[in-house]
């Protein structure tokens, strides 16, 4: 998973490679997905894992934001793109269900995507022969307030939650403004995003791979017994949703 870079052969080659992996891993690489890919990504290895219970899964997210800043740019947009975005890498390993695990479990339920009509310059990049201009809207807090309560809502309804159900908010950051919104738009009492923000303050945003970084604090730092909600905002303009169930051993 990389939204940063151009490569040919694909990243997964030259990892396989690199490392002598067996020759005939199954791969599936992707590029584009920006912020969201890191939920996106989750759901498509458990979806992998779902479909072979002998299935070992490896998530690999790279990004090297560091790359795209243009010298030459000296507007509000790249000057602020280049310092909220960072480089970043990580990775994860998602098994079937024929594994036995050890340990704290994390247990996959459902996914989600969604994409909103009309809203392709909200988020992305363009290609320009000095560089890749970053696009980064103004509007990107007023989708959140306008569309996240309602559609992690109809989400979990459709699992027969609510939000009241959920006890780990594994969110991507996005950035202060980002995170406010989120905030406000869902009216969780307490600070539920305090991972959210420890990743951002110590890493920034490293686009698809934030939101495994703040999986890892879960992970690390401990959780409640119950249910996970990872969420990311992407281009297309998008959000992504994985529902997770999280278990102490």
């Amino acid at each position: 998973m990389s939204t940063t870079g151009l490569a040919t052969p694909s990243i997964d080659a030259l990892i396989i490679n690199k490392m002598r992996l067996n020759p005939h891993v199954n791969r599936s690489p992707l590029w584009g997905p920006g912020c969201g890919g890191g939920v996106s990504g989750m759901a498509k290895a458990n979806i992998a894992a779902l479909a072979n219970p002998d299935a070992v899964v490896l998530l690999v997210a790279v990004e090297l934001c560091s790359l795209t800043l243009i010298k030459s740019d000296y507007s509000k947009s790249n000057f602020i793109g280049s310092s909220l975005f960072s480089d970043g890498i990580a990775a994860c390993i998602i098994k079937g269900d024929n594994y036995t695990t050890s340990g704290n479990k994390v247990d996959y339920i459902a996914s989600s995507s969604k994409l909103y009509y009309d809203s392709l310059d909200v988020m992305g990049w363009d290609f320009r022969d000095t560089g890749f201009k970053v696009l980064f809207s103004k509007d990107i807090p007023t989708f959140i307030h306008e569309n996240v309560e309602q559609d992690i809502t109809e989400f979990l309804t459709k699992h027969n939650l609510q939000l009241s159900d959920i006890k780990n908010f594994i969110f991507h950051p996005g950035g202060k403004k980002v995170l406010d919104a989120y905030t406000d738009a869902l009216g969780i009492e307490g600070d539920f995003l305090n991972k959210t923000r420890a990743v951002m303050n110590d890493n920034g945003n490293m686009s698809s791979a934030t939101v495994l970084y703040v999986l890892e604090r879960f992970m690390r730092d401990g959780f409640e017994d119950g249910y996970g909600l990872m969420m990311a905002m992407g281009p297309g303009f998008s959000s992504e949703m994985v529902l997770l169930k999280l278990t102490k051993n």
